[in-house]
């Protein structure tokens, strides 16, 4: 064991736990702590079974690392104490522009890891939920492993997961939560061969128990309450959590799939190709699993890009053909009454769109759209409504990864130094 001090960060946390410990731990509460560094693993359970909901801490620090409720083949673990697993999520202003905190980097101990897989945002009647990923050094001198986690509103830590640190050459692997307004989804194991999902209400996930197993690797993932997204290569497959339904598409000669997006509960929008370099668009329902339709066609013209907040249809239309650069000739951004059936669309061309190719990252929520194509190095943010825009560019610094949120108030998109968000009313008068 070796003695280290903990940052100030956690110092509300840390204190409340060292009272408790205070008899124990010499010193008293202002004493540096004894760290415990190399757990005695031996067997996944060998020191707590999995599902345990209580252990003995070895420090006052101590996250309690148990296996994980579900009890997967994977040496995944759970923290029993998340709020000494992870820090809380922190905020700062940006240095580059008005309105705009970025994510800090509040870690102890160890560098900061970054973001480790896409980031997931939830609105809630108290603020926003965050599934998170990020690399964390067990110890100096180790590999990094992922640490994942999901953020209550507040900032705090609500439930952390890790893979066993003396376990990462087994190809476990652990991916950021994806959160919906009731429930948190979660991928764990062997990606290569088999996965573990976890869809569970915020209120169980330190019991939860009940998993769905699939096989194949996932890149990309969305969910709402009851519906499971994935995509991986050019197919795409939903999970019915009720049903417990599992419905693929795409393969060869089936052909290919760009990333679902969920629409409220029952609908997700996807960008089809049958055809190659001719993207459509495409929806699915839970109504009718097993069926893709098409949504968005149109001769000699393209679909760069479909979404909806559950009122209003949004996408993109441009002439066909790729140009030198990879990109679509100049199009427009059309919108219609949210609908799933081809003859009710009553589509209204709103204004011209950027400079866009296939690739696309965008959210419409609350009755806005925020998008990046990568073309001109900035973030769009319409207004549904009137299609208003407002415009910015992020910090050479960050880079951009994507878009995970919009709302009436702020647009947040993420790095691979973490999140940001910037609030729309300080964006200026836009246009």
């Amino acid at each position: 064991m070796r003695r280290v001090r903990r940052r100030a960060d956690l110092a509300h946390g840390a204190r409340a736990a060292c009272l408790a410990f205070a008899a124990a731990v010499a010193g008293g509460c202002e004493a540096k702590r004894e760290h415990y560094v190399a757990p005695p693993w031996g067997d996944a359970g060998s020191w707590a079974d999995a599902g345990s909901t209580t252990c003995t801490p070895l420090y006052p620090e101590d996250p309690c690392w148990v296996p994980a409720s579900w009890k997967p083949t994977c040496p995944i673990e759970q923290a029993l104490r998340p709020g000494f697993a992870m820090p809380a999520m922190r905020w700062r202003a940006c240095s580059w522009a008005k309105g705009c905190l970025k994510q800090d980097e509040n870690w102890p101990e160890a560098p900061w890891g970054g973001t480790a897989g896409k980031p997931s945002v939830s609105s809630t009647p108290d603020g926003v939920r965050v599934g998170y990923g990020t690399l964390w050094p067990p110890n100096i001198g180790s590999a990094p492993l992922v640490r994942v986690v999901v953020f209550d509103p507040d900032g705090s830590p609500l439930a952390v997961w890790r893979v066993r640190p003396d376990a990462a050459a087994t190809g476990c692997t652990i991916t950021a939560p994806i959160v919906a307004s009731e429930r948190a989804w979660l991928f764990a194991g062997d990606l290569d061969e088999v996965a573990y999902v976890l869809g569970t209400p915020y209120a169980e996930l330190a019991t939860a128990s009940k998993v769905s197993q699939y096989h194949g690797a996932s890149e990309y993932r969305e969910a709402a309450n009851d519906v499971l997204a994935t995509r991986w290569g050019s197919r795409i497959a939903f999970l019915d959590r009720e049903s417990e339904g599992w419905y693929p598409f795409g393969g060869p000669n089936e052909g290919s799939y760009g990333e679902p997006r969920m629409v409220g509960n029952e609908t997700a929008l996807v960008q089809c190709l049958y055809a190659s370099d001719y993207p459509e668009g495409c929806v699915w329902s839970r109504a009718l699993p097993h069926v893709m339709k098409k949504l968005l066609s149109f001769p000699d013209e393209v679909v760069p890009l479909v979404v909806s907040d559950g009122t209003t249809l949004v996408w993109m239309q441009n002439p066909a053909g790729v140009q030198a650069d990879g990109s679509y000739a100049q199009g427009d951004l059309w919108t219609s009454p949210f609908t799933t059936d081809p003859s009710a669309l009553v589509p209204t061309k709103r204004r011209p769109a950027p400079t866009t190719g296939w690739r696309v990252t965008a959210r419409a929520a609350d009755g806005y759209l925020g998008m990046s194509t990568w073309y001109d190095e900035k973030v769009h943010v319409y207004r549904l409504l009137d299609m208003h825009h407002w415009s910015f560019g992020w910090s050479e610094m960050l880079g951009m990864e994507g878009i995970v949120h919009v709302d009436a108030e702020e647009i947040w998109y993420w790095t691979s130094q973490g999140m940001v968000r910037q609030r729309i009313d300080a964006l200026g008068p836009g246009d």
